[in-house]
Parts: structure tokens; sequence; C-alpha cells
């Protein structure tokens, strides 16, 4: 390979590792399968990162608002993704897999 040819294929490589980085391993906006299912995942794989997993079905659905609110500060999510989180601080998220 000419130096430039490698000088290409480094700045591929570097852009598309810094892509990936930036989305922090993000999937598609839209979530497959069930909401539930997606929301608990995107628990384990955004918010535990950085602390426990939290777990909304033990707070009252305003201290879950509260703390997804806060956190809206810090993280960059998009709104589908905040939209399904607050979803498992409703009443019925004892009903969900996980929840205990």
């Amino acid at each position: 390979m000419t130096g430039r040819r490698i000088a290409g294929f480094l700045i591929v490589a570097w852009s598309a590792l810094a892509l990936g980085c930036a989305t922090q391993g993000g999937g598609p906006n839209v979530a497959t399968g069930e909401p539930e299912t997606y929301a608990r995942e995107l628990l384990r794989r955004r918010c535990q990162s950085c602390h426990r997993l939290p777990r909304p079905e033990t707070k009252s659905e305003r201290a879950w608002r509260d703390a997804l609110t806060r956190m809206k500060r810090r993280v960059a999510l998009p709104p589908a993704d905040w939209d399904s989180l607050a979803a498992l601080g409703t009443h019925d998220s004892t009903l969900l897999p996980n929840a205990r």
C-alpha cells in the first residue's frame, strides 16, 4: 500500500470508530419486540453503564419521572427512548419481566 492509501484507510477506520463511540453502541430509535423488554434493555445498556441499575418499580411514578427529568440534562437519548423509560414508572410495571 502506498502512503496515501494507508492514510485514507486510517481516516475511514478512525471515522467509523468515532461514530460508533458517539452513539455509544445505540441501535435504531424504533423499538422492535415488546416495549417493556426494549425499555429494560435500554436501562441495562445506557443507565447501568454509569451507575447501579435503576429499578423504577420500587419508586413512585413521581419519583421516577423526577429521576428521568434529572437524567435528561445529562444523557442524550431520542424522545422515543425517554418515553419507553417513562412507561416503566407506571403502576403496571409490577407486571413487567424483571420487576421485583
